[in-house]
């Protein structure tokens, strides 16, 4: 289960996003989201204080998902890439982290599986 955890869902097809949503929901995560472009996504990431995974799409409507990602991973917070584009779109520095098919249908054990890992420390200059 994912009880406690935030989980960020960026998303722009709205089906997709409400299943991912509520996938998430029974499993009892918080999800913060969805949101639908790149600009809401930054916005959701500077007004969380706290972000336990997130679930990227890569192709939004104002552009890719990688800045945000960047942010993401800048905090440390754990990133999969949930895409119907293969992994070999991802940016280069990006290039190692998992990219998960659409429909992923265990999507939220697969979640499970990322948040209990440990994160690795980062310091804040």
């Amino acid at each position: 289960m994912l009880t406690g955890q935030k989980i960020l869902v960026v998303e722009d097809q709205w089906l997709i996003a409400r299943e991912l949503c509520a996938a998430l929901w029974e499993q009892h995560a918080t999800v913060i989201g969805p949101a639908a472009t790149l600009n809401e996504a930054l916005r959701f990431i500077e007004s969380s204080q706290k972000i336990d995974a997130a679930v990227l799409n890569i192709k939004l409507p104002d552009g890719d998902v990688f800045p945000a990602a960047e942010r993401l991973d800048a905090r440390g917070v754990p990133i999969v890439f949930y895409s119907g584009y293969s992994a070999d779109v991802l940016a280069p520095r990006f290039a190692d982290y998992p990219v998960w098919s659409k429909p992923a249908a265990d999507l939220p054990a697969m979640l499970f599986d990322l948040v209990s890992k440990p994160k690795p420390l980062t310091t804040l200059s």
